[in-house]
C-alpha cells in the first residue's frame, strides 16, 4: 500500500519495487551459493592434501589451497551462480508473482498451477541422487521472490496505453532476435575480446572471471572432467596386478592413494571382476583384461553414471544465456524510466526506458560482433594486422588460425608480439601453435611471462600442442609459482598432451646455492 505515502516516495517505490524482489532473490541466491562453493573448497582441500601427501603433484598448487579455506574465493566464486541461475530463477518467480497478482488476483485454481514448476524442477535436479545445495535454489529463491512481491506490488498497478503494451514487447522481441541472428561462434568469447578486453573496467572484470571461475566450476564438474581424481585398489593382492591397475588409472589422472576412505573411485576386485564404486554404490562392473584393455571407456562411464550435477549444469548454462542478460534488462529499464519520471510522464518515460533499453542493446551488439569479410573490401591479412581497429587485427589473426598458415611470415608479428593489447597477443598465441618456424618456439616461451592469464593459459596450450617435449621441464618449473588456477589447468593439460604422467614427485632443495626448492618426477 501506498496510499499515504508522498507521491515522489509513491513513485519511487512503484518504479523500483522489481528491483527490491529480485534483489532479495539474488541475496538468497548469494547465501546459497557461498556456501555451496565453500564446502566445495573444503572437500578439495582435503583431496589435495590426501594427493600431496602421497607424493604425487597437485593442481591447484599451494597458493590455490592456502586460499580454499577462505571466505573470499567462495563468496566470489558464488557469484557464478548468482548471477546465472539466481538470477534466471528471481526473474522467473518475479514474472510468475505478477501473473498471480495482476492477471489472475482472485482465481484460487491459478496458485497449485504456479506451484506445479517447483516440484517438477526438484525431482529433475534429485533424480541421479539428493543434491542439497541445488535443491535450496530451486525452494527458496522463489519463495523469497514471491514473498517480497507480493508485500511490495503496489495494489493499483501502472496504467499503459494500448501503444505501449504492444511496442515493448515487440522491441524486446526484436532485439532478441538480433542478438541469436548475428552472434555466431563462441558469444562469450567474441564478449571477452570486443568489450572486456577493450577498457580498463572490462579487464578488471575479465580479470576477476579468471581468478574465481575455477572454484564454482568444481562444485559440479563430473568425474572426467575434474583435472586430477583419488583412487583406493582393493582386493589385488598381486603387486604386479595393482601397478598394472594403478598405470591404467594414472593415464586417466586416478591417483592411487592408500588408507583413505575419502576418495573419487573405489576400484574393487572381486574374483574375476573389476567393481568401480563411489561412496560404497557399484557403478561400472568388468573384467581385469577388459579393465586393462579399455579402462578409459569404463572411467568415462563411471563418471557419467556417478554424475548427480546433470540438469544442475544445464539449468546454469541456460541461465547465463537467459537470466543475466534478461535482469540487466529490466534494471536498467526501471532505472532509466524512474530518472525520466522525473521530467517526463508515466507513458512517455516508459517509453524512454524501452527506447534507451533497445538502443543500448544494440550498440553492445555491434560492438561484440566480429568484423564480417564484406565490411573490409579489398584488404590484405598484412593491412588487418596493421589496422587500428582490434577487430579486424583479430578477425586477420583468426582466419590465419583457419588456413594454419605461418604466422612469422607477416611483416606485422614482431609488432604484435609487442602489442599492448591483450586481445592480440591471445590470438597471436594461438597461431603460433601452427608455426613451423624453430625461431617460434622462443617467443612463444618468452610469452609465459606475460602479465595476462589469457596469454599465460593459451601459451601452455600452444606449447602442449606443438609436441616439442623439451619444453616438459620448463613447464614442470613454472607451476609451483603459478597464483591463477585458470593457467595451472592449462599447464597440467600440456603436460599431458606432450606424454608426461604423473608419479611420485620428490622436492629437492640446493642449500649452498639458496635457491628455492623445486619439484621434480622420479
Amino acid at each position: 500500500m501506498y496510499s499515504n505515502k508522498k507521491p515522489h516516495v509513491s513513485l519511487l517505490l512503484k518504479n523500483t519495487y522489481p528491483l527490491a524482489c529480485l534483489l532479495s532473490g539474488l541475496i538468497v541466491a548469494q547465501t546459497i551459493a557461498t556456501a555451496q562453493v565453500y564446502f566445495s573448497n573444503e572437500k578439495l582441500y582435503t583431496q589435495l592434501k590426501i594427493i600431496t601427501s602421497a607424493g604425487y603433484l597437485a593442481i591447484p598448487n599451494q597458493h590455490i589451497m592456502d586460499r580454499l579455506r577462505d571466505f573470499g574465493p567462495a563468496f566470489y566464486g558464488g557469484l557464478f551462480f548468482t548471477l546465472s541461475l539466481g538470477a534466471a530463477l528471481s526473474m522467473t518467480a518475479w514474472g510468475l508473482s505478477w501473473i498471480r497478482i495482476r492477471v489472475f488476483p482472485r482465481k484460487t485454481w491459478f496458485l497449485p498451477c504456479l506451484l506445479i514448476p517447483l516440484p517438477l524442477a526438484l525431482l529433475l535436479i534429485n533424480f541421479h541422487g539428493f543434491v542439497p545445495f541445488a535443491s535450496a535454489y530451486f525452494l527458496f529463491i522463489p519463495l523469497a521472490v514471491f514473498w517480497t512481491t507480493r508485500k511490495l506490488m503496489p495494489t493499483t498497478p501502472r496504467k499503459h496505453g494500448l501503444a505501449f503494451t504492444i511496442i515493448h514487447p515487440l522491441l524486446i522481441l526484436l532485439l532478441g532476435i538480433s542478438w541469436v541472428w548475428q552472434m555466431d561462434g563462441n558469444i562469450f568469447m567474441s564478449v571477452r575480446d570486443n568489450l572486456l578486453l577493450t577498457s580498463t573496467s572490462g579487464r578488471e572484470i575479465n580479470g576477476f572471471y579468471y581468478r574465481y571461475a575455477f572454484y564454482p566450476a568444481e562444485v559440479f564438474k563430473p568425474l572426467d572432467r575434474k583435472t586430477l581424481k583419488t583412487c583406493l585398489i582393493t582386493g589385488a593382492e598381486s603387486a604386479g596386478l595393482k601397478e598394472s591397475l594403478g598405470k591404467k588409472l594414472l593415464e586417466n589422472d586416478y591417483l592411487p592413494v592408500e588408507n583413505t576412505p575419502q576418495v573419487d573411485l573405489v576400484l574393487m576386485r572381486q574374483g574375476k571382476e573389476i567393481q568401480l564404486q563411489q561412496h560404497g554404490n557399484t557403478e561400472v562392473s568388468t573384467t581385469v583384461p577388459d579393465f586393462l584393455a579399455m579402462g578409459s571407456i569404463h572411467l568415462k562411464e563411471f563418471s557419467k553414471k556417478a554424475d548427480r550435477h546433470v540438469f544442475f549444469r544445464k539449468c546454469v548454462f541456460l541461465s547465463l544465456l537467459t537470466g543475466l542478460p534478461a535482469m540487466g534488462y529490466l534494471f536498467l529499464f526501471l532505472l532509466v524510466r524512474l530518472f525520466s519520471g522525473l521530467f517526463l510522464g508515466p507513458e512517455a518515460s516508459a517509453y524512454m526506458a524501452s527506447f534507451v533499453c533497445f538502443c543500448m542493446g544494440l550498440t553492445l551488439l555491434t560492438a561484440v560482433t566480429p568484423i564480417q569479410d564484406r565490411r573490409m573490401p579489398g584488404k590484405t591479412l598484412d593491412q588487418m594486422l596493421e589496422s587500428k581497429d582490434a577487430r579486424e587485427r583479430i578477425s586477420a589473426l583468426k582466419k590465419i588460425l583457419d588456413k594454419r598458415a605461418e604466422i612469422s611470415n607477416y611483416d606485422a608479428y614482431k609488432k604484435l608480439l609487442r602489442s599492448p593489447h591483450i586481445e592480440d597477443r591471445y590470438w597471436l598465441t594461438k597461431t603460433l601453435a601452427f608455426s613451423h618456424n624453430p625461431e617460434t618456439l622462443k617467443d612463444l616461451l618468452a610469452m609465459l611471462d606475460d602479465p595476462s592469464p589469457n596469454v599465460v593459459s593459451m601459451t601452455f596450450w600452444a606449447l602442449g600442442f606443438i609436441g616439442d617435449r623439451s619444453v616438459q621441464e620448463e613447464i614442470l618449473k613454472r607451476l609451483p609459482d603459478s597464483k591463477v588456477w585458470y593457467t595451472q589447468w592449462y599447464a597440467y593439460n600440456a603436460l599431458r598432451n606432450l606424454g608426461w604422467m604423473q608419479t611420485k614427485l620428490f622436492f629437492i632443495s640446493d642449500c649452498e646455492s639458496g635457491s628455492d626448492p623445486y619439484l621434480l618426477s622420479k
